[in-house]
């Protein structure tokens, strides 16, 4: 708790990593740390660029003719979550079985070179968010790939909070 009020009170922000229950956290528990501290917190939850939608993948899979029943109906679904979404986190759509293939093919794909940049990117979006943010919800994945980053995201931080801290020298093998 010291290292977020001393955060609070110093503007640097912290990164708390947390495996499960990332939405637990920022939805029940900073509430609670916000009544606690009397301020509001400007939290940002940054995942993997795999877990956001590529809108310009998705753009081409609008320009095919030859989409199948499954992949029409997702992406259909996936035209009204554009209009309600505020990240682009792919976690927030429900979709069945041969809907989750149709979602491999607009992921945000890490190391993708795109000849044009488009208009606007969720995954750039959160990251600009972070910068600006008092505290960091992540996962073990996402500090580690941090570590291999050309631009690292994390390189301005008060301090670190690590759920299940034991298992990260497993998840960076």
């Amino acid at each position: 708790m010291d290292i977020i009020w001393n955060s609070f009170n110093e503007k640097t922000e912290v990164v708390i990593e947390a495996s499960t229950g990332i939405e637990q956290l920022l939805y029940s528990e900073i509430p609670k740390l916000e009544n606690m501290l009397g301020n509001p917190i400007n939290v940002v939850l940054l995942k993997g660029m795999q877990n956001y939608i590529d809108l310009e993948r998705f753009e081409q899979m609008m320009r095919l003719k030859d989409l199948s029943y499954d992949e029409v109906l997702t992406f259909l679904q996936v035209l009204v979550w554009l209009t309600k979404t505020e990240t682009g986190d792919m976690g927030e759509l429900n979709v069945s079985g041969g809907g989750q293939l149709f979602l491999e093919k607009i992921r945000k794909i890490p190391n993708e070179t795109n000849k044009k940049k488009s208009h606007f990117d969720f995954y750039e979006q959160a990251i600009k968010d972070s910068e600006k943010s008092d505290l960091i919800i992540t996962n073990h994945s996402m500090l580690i790939a941090d570590l291999n980053r050309r631009e690292p995201i994390f390189h301005n931080i008060g301090g670190f909070i690590i759920d299940e801290a034991h298992q990260f020298v497993q998840a960076a093998s």
